[in-house]
């Protein structure tokens, strides 16, 4: 019983934030927009579960980014060049003109960052 518990917590541990993503595209664009509460009487501000889901999400990103669960490209870049002794010349160059096809352009991270 104790290894299903802990099967499952690892499975929410890897997987948590993409779950909470398909949610979000399901819920967001499909759940009628009724509120749950009005958070101040007699205005227009009310909380809707999407609400609720997104603040979730953020909440949990949080807590994966302070665990480093969450890498940034650039720190993979980084500590991929640092981790073969290769200079960021060496690597960013041609990872500049494989993204744009020019040899002048924004920063890979930018580029990198855009194309996801």
């Amino acid at each position: 019983m104790l290894s299903k518990i802990k099967k499952i917590l690892r499975f929410l541990d890897t997987h948590l934030l993409t779950i909470l993503t398909g949610i979000l595209i399901v819920i967001i664009p499909l759940y009628p927009k009724l509120p749950l509460a009005d958070l101040i009487e007699g205005y227009i501000v009310r909380l809707r579960l999407e609400d609720i889901a997104i603040f979730l999400a953020l909440v949990i990103w949080g807590i994966q980014i302070l665990r480093k669960k969450i890498i940034f490209p650039k720190t993979k870049i980084a500590k991929f060049i640092k981790d073969k002794q290769l200079t960021n010349g060496e690597i960013l160059w041609p990872m500049r003109v494989a993204l744009t096809g020019q040899e002048k352009s924004p920063t890979p991270f930018e580029i990198a960052e855009i194309l996801g």
